[in-house]
């Protein structure tokens, strides 16, 4: 049998019984898991087959006998235990999910030279960038003249004419919120690929905070872009203070990302060179979405994702006296923002900063929807201003790109 068509198949029969969020190990790494991925050699017709996407749903896959029998089959030929499996549709693969046993090493040479494999990786952890400066302030009076990033940003003169409205954000990161009073308004799509129960959580909720909290209604903050609609995709979880993505949930949701195409996706948080992500990242882009990536200071090594046109990488500004010209920098200390239990509270970290460039990035394209990802970097890069507090983007500046003038 094809071994092709064999993996293919077997992972939609397994992701039925396993839950979708599923993270496998709520550690740093997942030392002893991998992914093989195979091409899904199934017609176009039978690939299609899933039950749809709901608000506060999660991707559903049909059973298919013959998926079931290539796990089995694969286990069998390289003494391997599936853990789980997934297709993402967008690359015409399967990814598999397993724990090998003694003979590391040999397994994964015999394993990548085979041919039914087109390659074999770790499964990865991934870990957003932000943290929550204190505790919970009453969510009962407004708090605009407590944001003092949205002064760095200079974004006051922008908002007379623009909120982002028309805009599509999908926000990758963990969940958010769905009745926050200053989300809701906002919120056009709501997908779980974690499946652990309430999806109010620190992280993602803070970032559609900050991107989408809506203006003039009298409650809590404003949003970058107010008027921006929201996907949220949830592909993290938090645990232990932190939160945490990997390999398999992440490439769910940007498979979501592909199929949905908004126009903009943020992804606060870091992580290791991952071959399956940077494929998906690849699709995105060049389906002309712009990714909004915040860079980790602390990185070592080759990270996630690589540098490409279309990827904007956004540093925490905070205390940065001098700029250079290829630098983008954004408020991320003290950023205050939406949080569960309708609540705010004050966080830090690129993971801000990112949000807050996905929030400017919306403004520009509501002004003029023909701008380029090009174009939108380099006017957000030339737009660097540093002053008292650290650098930021200056949104007035930045959106003349699109002909807008705050004067």
């Amino acid at each position: 049998m094809n071994t092709h068509k064999y993996i293919a198949l077997l992972l939609v029969g397994l992701i039925t019984h396993w839950p979708a969020t599923a993270p496998a190990g709520d550690t740093d790494a997942v030392a002893d898991e991998w992914i093989v991925v195979m091409t899904d050699t199934r017609s176009s017709r039978r690939r299609g087959w899933s039950s749809g996407v709901g608000y506060a749903g999660s991707y559903q896959y049909d059973e298919d006998p013959k998926l079931k029998r290539l796990a089995a089959e694969l286990a069998r030929d390289f003494s391997l235990e599936v853990t789980r499996q997934w297709p993402v549709r967008s690359l015409n693969v399967h990814c598999v999910v397993v724990r090998i046993g003694d003979d590391l090493d040999a397994t994964l040479e015999a394993l990548r030279e085979d041919s039914r494999v087109e390659w074999v990786q770790p499964l990865n952890t991934f870990e957003g960038l932000a943290t929550l400066d204190g505790g919970n302030t009453s969510p009962v009076d407004p708090y605009r003249h407590l944001q003092s990033s949205l002064e760095m940003l200079n974004v006051a003169p922008v908002h007379r004419a623009l909120s982002g409205a028309g805009v599509r954000i999908a926000v990758v990161d963990s969940g958010v919120e769905p009745d926050h009073p200053d989300i809701k308004h906002a919120l056009a799509e709501q997908v779980d690929f974690v499946g652990r129960g309430d999806l109010s959580e620190r992280h993602g909720t803070g970032i559609a905070g900050v991107l989408v909290a809506a203006n003039h209604n009298g409650v809590g903050i404003t949003g970058v872009a107010p008027g921006a609609h929201l996907h949220a995709y949830r592909a993290c979880w938090e645990l232990n203070g932190g939160t945490r993505c990997n390999s398999l949930t992440l490439s769910q949701a940007l498979d979501r990302v592909v199929d949905a195409r908004p126009h903009i996706v943020n992804l606060s948080l870091t992580g290791p060179k991952d071959p399956l992500l940077d494929k998906l990242v690849g699709r995105i882009v060049g389906a002309g979405t712009i990714v909004v990536v915040a860079h980790d200071e602390d990185a070592v090594g080759e990270r996630f994702p690589t540098p490409r046109p279309g990827v904007v990488i956004v540093r925490d500004g905070s205390g940065v006296a001098e700029t250079t010209g290829d630098t983008l920098f954004a408020p991320g200390g003290a950023v205050l923002t939406a949080q569960p239990g309708h609540s705010y509270d004050y966080m830090s970290g690129a993971s801000m900063a990112a949000a807050h460039v996905s929030g400017v990035l919306a403004l520009m394209l509501e002004a003029d929807p023909a701008v380029n990802a090009t174009d939108t970097l380099y006017a957000l890069t030339e737009s660097v201003r540093a002053a008292e507090g650290g650098a930021s983007v200056d949104a007035c500046a930045a959106v003349s790109v699109a002909n807008f003038s705050c004067d």
